[in-house]
């Protein structure tokens, strides 16, 4: 046997032996910040998110915490699946006993949650919500029931959306809330099934039982001391962990110059639309509320659209944004809907449309409600075959088994992929990058190629070969240019506190206006499976990223090994999420040490500030304090994520064509500090604001 045969094998069972004591330590983790789901002491978990910031750990027994903030929608739940093979009667009784110290605010609900099939049926046991009593939309109350000593009311209504069959399926929703709140006790399940089949809301096969808390549009905490699901007869068998319900299927390709019905669509994000009638016979979708979307997937622009036309109706002024790839996608047209006088008088209604090209994932996000009928584009049809396409899913450029990019293929890129061992398209964990071969899995054939150029320094991609598959174009996007003029005056935007799905998307917005680049200085725990879109569009439109530390706390007091640890999974999270290596460093609060000097290995910035996280200043004063301070190789320091309002991204409207009128070009950190000469230094114990110092 040949030498390099023996240490391709050696090497192969090392990273086996890595991948296995990674999937030991992914089954004992027990705090999540992401989309997630798996088993832990016998009880399935669920945390599961739109946008925001939330935080679950899991503490055993079926037992957890949560908390949130900022998000649109969120749930935290453990229970059983128990995979739709038995009726609820089969159990000889179920009952869960609970204590939870539920602090909301604002938005939301404290219960039993679950789900029946044949029929299907979405299941509630509301013992506590927050400002808002569910289930709302006028449902009328079928009458009320007294269980464990407690008087519920009961409510039954149907409902088109998202569940465990798909995501546009139709289903019966059953409630029963608790009159007088409690967040501990005893709720006998089986109590509620057989009141509520005595009013004739039948129930099917039980596919889950769990408890759940859910926010909407709000924040709190909730600590669940006690949850023991009990069953009356033998523990259930055959309990499976079926898949996500959100389907992961390629849509077929549809082209955006015909009739598009917008209950056709392929994916949403709301607890609240349904699909209606639209009074001429035909359906439509309705019940949409700020921050919605719908979702259209691999719709054919051709070689171009230009205008957006829409069959709508409504008796408010809503927005709807036109977005590809994602909620927080390139901005190709905003439809600014005018009231047409009542929810069933329906008008056409258009706007114009840039930048939509090719095959791509139409998002429509709303600002308001509005009830949408079918929607169509204008322009050059022609098949988006003649368009070229563009790289999509590897911000890093062409796959290397050099995953972290540092030059050589070591231990460092196998704990990489390792990481993500097993990982598929559509789930969190999977990264473009790490799949070698792009059969859409990571698995041991991209340890064997990875396994091949150890300790080299590969400058091919490998030569795996694919089956071809159909990837969806990318829209262009704008990429900035270098003036000819090298005495031009230099100036960096640099923004602090994100990624944030909507704040971070609308300063992108307003730098594709203006063709500018910028280097954005992210926080590590904002950079998950939930914002890994707007991450990726930071990147493909040619902007930096830089390290803001893991959270918001000041580091000047920190020991050196936390400042390190801090820094080192800001650091992965970005390598992860956007396939770079920052450079840049910025202090949260602009609190330095002199032990953050010597403990992080990147250069270190600050810039001139325009007082842009306190909410009072206005956009016109948050530009006077960046014109004001900026000279030739200014850095420049402002937020993409803050508490609204937030009027930086109006701002930029003033700053970028005031500056540019007066001979100033705007340019990320790195070519900041090329093009003035001043070399990454991070020993240098210097946290720039201008260049050179």
């Amino acid at each position: 046997m040949k030498r390099t045969t023996r240490a391709i094998i050696s090497l192969v069972t090392a990273i086996s032996l890595i991948l296995a004591l990674f999937a030991v330590d992914a089954q004992a983790a027990i705090t999540l910040t992401s989309n997630a789901t798996g088993t832990i002491d016998g009880y399935d978990y669920e945390y599961w998110k739109d946008s925001g910031n939330g935080t679950m750990t899991l503490n055993g027994g079926g037992t957890f915490s949560c908390s949130w903030n900022n998000i649109n929608n969120i749930l935290f739940r453990t229970g059983k699946k128990l995979g739709s093979t038995k009726s609820w009667q089969d159990y000889n009784g179920i009952r869960i006993d609970y204590a939870c110290n539920y602090q909301p605010n604002g938005n939301s609900y404290l219960g039993v949650y679950g789900w029946t099939e044949d029929p299907l049926v979405e299941y509630y046991i509301i013992d506590s919500y927050g400002t808002w009593k569910p289930p709302g939309n006028g449902i009328p109350m079928k009458g009320t029931i007294t269980v464990d000593g407690r008087k519920y009311e009961v409510y039954s209504n149907s409902r088109t959306g998202p569940s465990i069959k798909g995501n546009n399926t139709t289903f019966q929703q059953y409630w029963s809330i608790c009159q007088s709140k409690r967040t501990s006790g005893t709720i006998s399940v089986t109590e509620h099934f057989k009141a509520w089949e005595s009013m004739g809301m039948k129930m099917g096969k039980m596919y889950e039982v769990s408890m759940v808390v859910e926010g909407y549009q709000s924040s709190g905490t909730a600590n669940m001391t006690k949850m023991d699901l009990i069953f009356g007869g033998p523990e259930p068998t055959n309990i499976t962990n079926p898949t996500p319900t959100r389907p992961t299927a390629s849509a077929a390709q549809r082209s955006a110059f015909s009739k598009i019905e917008a209950e056709e669509y392929n994916d949403l994000s709301s607890s609240t639309i349904e699909k209606i009638g639209t009074g001429d016979g035909g359906s439509g979708i309705g019940y949409i509320e700020n921050g919605n979307y719908l979702v259209f997937k691999n719709i054919d622009f051709g070689n171009g659209a230009n205008s957006f036309n829409a069959r709508i109706a409504g008796q408010s002024s809503t927005n709807i944004q036109l977005r590809l790839g994602g909620p927080s996608g390139s901005l190709i047209g905003t439809l600014s809907m005018s009231p047409t006088g009542s929810w069933d008088v329906y008008e056409e209604q258009s706007c114009n449309v840039s930048n939509a090209r090719g095959v791509n994932d139409l998002y429509l996000v709303f600002s308001g409600p509005v009830n949408i009928d079918w929607f169509t584009f204008k322009g050059d049809s022609a098949p988006s075959s003649s368009v070229p396409s563009s790289p999509t899913g590897n911000p890093g450029g062409a796959k290397t088994t050099d995953l972290n990019r540092d030059g050589v293929v070591n231990m460092a890129d196998v704990i990489l992929l390792a990481n993500s061992f097993n990982a598929t398209v559509g789930t969190s964990k999977y990264i473009d990058a790490y799949d070698i071969n792009s059969d859409g899995s990571i698995n041991m054939a991209d340890v064997l190629l990875l396994a091949k150029d150890f300790n080299k320094s590969p400058t091919q991609p490998p030569t795996a070969t694919k089956a071809p598959t159909a990837t969806p174009t990318k829209a262009p996007t704008p990429t900035p240019t270098k003036p000819s003029n090298p005495n031009a005056k230099l100036v960096a935007l640099t923004f602090d506190d994100g990624p944030d799905n909507v704040k971070t998307a609308r300063v992108l917005d307003k730098l594709d206006k203006y063709n500018v680049p910028a280097t954005f200085m992210m926080i590590g725990q904002n950079i998950n499976s939930s914002t890994a879109n707007i991450v990726k569009r930071v990147v493909n439109s040619g902007h930096e990223i830089g390290n803001h530390s893991w959270d918001y706390s000041s580091m000047n007091n920190m020991s050196a090994s936390q400042i390190k640890d801090y820094i080192n999974r800001t650091n992965n999270a970005i390598m992860q999420y956007a396939g770079v290596t920052p450079k840049f460093f910025r202090a949260p609060n602009l609190a330095y040490s002199q032990t953050m000097f010597d403990a992080i290995d990147l250069t270190f910035v600050q810039g001139i500030t325009c007082n842009d996280w306190v909410q009072s200043t206005t956009a016109q004063q948050r530009a006077n304090d960046v014109i004001n301070g900026a000279k030739d190789g200014t850095i420049i320091l402002m937020h993409d994520n803050q508490p609204d309002p937030h009027p930086t991204p109006e701002a930029l409207d003033i700053i970028i064509p005031t500056l540019q009128s007066r001979g100033f070009e705007f340019v990320t950190l790195s070519e900041l500090f090329e093009r003035k000469g001043v070399p990454l230094r991070p020993d240098d114990n210097i946290a720039h604001t201008t260049l050179p110092n």
